[in-house]
């Protein structure tokens, strides 16, 4: 189901510049909003060098790059596209750390929290003896989701941003932002209450 939406807002100068097709100059300003997400990321998780991070920004440029031509305002802002997809990039970086035992997998107990305080509480600290891996199986359960559940759910619990603040980003209104919150926490306590299965083995049909 498709989210109402009023007209997205963005900054002008986004707006007149990615319609002018001045990709470049867009790019070299966010160049330090993508880097400031990747050093918040190495906070929680210390194996994240920054070397990573500067990967991590150039990637993500490069991405955007090579997607720019699906990018229509109409379906929402470039800032909310372009955050979503240096998320992505950062936790690929984080696969491939703990695809070499930088990172460790564990297994917590998710079948007695409500799932909102769960978020919360990978946003604060690491599960005991459980280093910050779980934060990463955090995000793999979120993959489960639709990427605007999935996306919201991220700005609110792991971004701080008010329901407001989400609602001015994806051109909506709080009360629709409100219901989707609560509709993507409800398939999230599904997800977590139900037998512990890989992520990639939940999505297939």
């Amino acid at each position: 189901m498709e989210i109402g939406r009023t007209q997205p807002t963005e900054p002008c100068s986004y707006h007149s510049q990615i319609e002018a097709g001045d990709w470049s100059s867009v790019l070299e300003r966010d160049k330090g909003r993508f880097r400031r997400l990747a050093r918040r990321t190495s906070l929680r998780f210390p194996a994240l060098q920054e070397a990573d991070c500067e990967d991590i920004v150039q990637n993500t440029v490069i991405k955007i790059l090579q997607k720019r031509d699906s990018f229509d305002f109409a379906k929402g802002t470039y800032e909310a596209w372009s955050h979503q997809i240096c998320i992505r990039e950062i936790y690929d970086v984080l696969r491939e750390l703990r695809k070499v035992g930088k990172l460790r997998q564990w297994q917590p107990d998710l079948s007695e929290e409500e799932p909102e305080e769960w978020l919360d509480r990978m946003n604060r600290t690491p599960e005991p003896g459980g280093d910050l891996d779980s934060r990463l199986m955090a995000e793999e359960l979120l993959e489960s989701l639709d990427p605007e559940k999935r996306q919201i759910l991220r700005l609110k619990h792991w971004e701080g941003m008010s329901v407001e603040e989400i609602a001015e980003l994806f051109g909506s209104n709080p009360a629709t932002i409100k219901q989707r919150i609560y509709r993507a926490a409800q398939e999230l306590r599904r997800i977590l209450t139900e037998p512990c299965v890989e992520s990639s083995e939940r999505a297939k049909p």
